[in-house]
């Protein structure tokens, strides 16, 4: 089979070289390029510039990317889409509660820019209110080379003033097992870090994808539902937009989600923007907010455990 499986994130193929080696090789074939079951825009990360240096007899693109869509190269879906929003039957009661302990949580494996930006912003700013679980270790050079700060210092500079104030916390390890299992359902995810969540109200999620045309919510998003806490999510342009199709609800009766509206450094600031207006309310403001949203957390809850939430998504630019 004439295939190549892609080994990429947000914004690099990192198996570059093979992959220019294995079009070269098979111009005038049927090739399969397979994004490896992610949810990667083929047209923002340079799929679609490198198929058109070269003449193929078919191109077949297979993604979990569920908006991808291309004129001349056939777009294939994995049959597991959505599988990170399969999840067990598992009773998460006891978790479904604030102690007010904290105010923001952060969970965070790969050392993204954006990831990097929000928790070096509350770490800096917002020790006290803040729970946060970081993985990575910049001072281990194998771990080091991962952390997108060149990408942070371009798209935000004052971001890096933040890292450099608390690059010593790094890495902030609340969990047991540390371990990233690849391909492995929500259970693992979410059991992993479910005994933290009471501690804080707001999860600022920040999805694997957030460049280009993509939908492709991951346990990032599944997490917050299953243990009803209001997110905050640092993904793609209308992200929000396309949780709604699927019948899920968001909060911008309550705070400024306007955010979604915008892409790369623009939602980002103005996700920076919310932590501030959020992190300057009450702890009774806040116990009211809490009570105020239960409704939809419940409804997200209930949708994402009986499973009936619309798979079929239309693109908002």
């Amino acid at each position: 089979m004439n295939k190549f499986v892609l080994n990429l994130n947000d914004t690099v193929i990192w198996n570059l070289n093979d992959f220019v080696g294995f079009l070269a090789d098979h111009q005038g074939q049927d090739i399969i390029v397979d994004t490896n079951a992610e949810g990667v825009c083929c047209q923002s990360i340079g799929v679609y510039d490198l198929l058109d240096q070269f003449k193929f007899n078919s191109v077949t693109i297979l993604t979990d990317n569920v908006v991808e869509t291309h004129d001349r190269y056939t777009v294939t879906l994995i049959p597991h889409k959505f599988r990170f929003l399969q999840v067990p039957q598992v009773d998460y009661t006891p978790y479904h509660t604030w102690n007010t302990k904290t105010v923001f949580g952060a969970f965070y494996n790969r050392p993204t820019w954006q990831r990097i930006g929000l928790a070096s912003k509350l770490l800096a700013d917002y020790p006290q209110l803040s729970t946060v679980n970081f993985r990575r270790n910049p001072a281990i050079e194998d771990e080091r080379q991962h952390f997108e700060l060149d990408r942070l210092f371009l798209m935000h500079p004052e971001s890096v003033k933040y890292f450099a104030q608390v690059y010593d916390q790094f890495p902030l390890i609340l969990e047991q097992n540390t371990d990233f299992q690849v391909g492995v359902l929500p259970k693992v995810f979410t059991d992993q870090v479910a005994e933290f969540y009471p501690n804080f109200l707001f999860e600022l999620v920040a999805e694997t994808f957030c460049t280009g045309r993509t939908f492709f919510p991951t346990e990032k998003s599944t997490k917050p539902m299953l243990l009803k806490k209001p997110f905050i999510t640092m993904g793609p342009k209308c992200f929000l937009i396309h949780l709604r199709q699927m019948g899920f609800q968001t909060f911008h009766d309550f705070w400024d989600e306007s955010y979604d509206g915008h892409d790369h450094l623009q939602r980002y600031v103005k996700i920076l923007e919310l932590i501030d207006s959020l992190a300057n309310k009450t702890t009774a403001e806040l116990t009211d907010l809490y009570q105020a949203i239960q409704p939809i957390l419940e409804h997200n809850y209930q949708l994402l455990v009986e499973q009936k939430y619309t798979t079929e998504i239309t693109y908002v630019e």
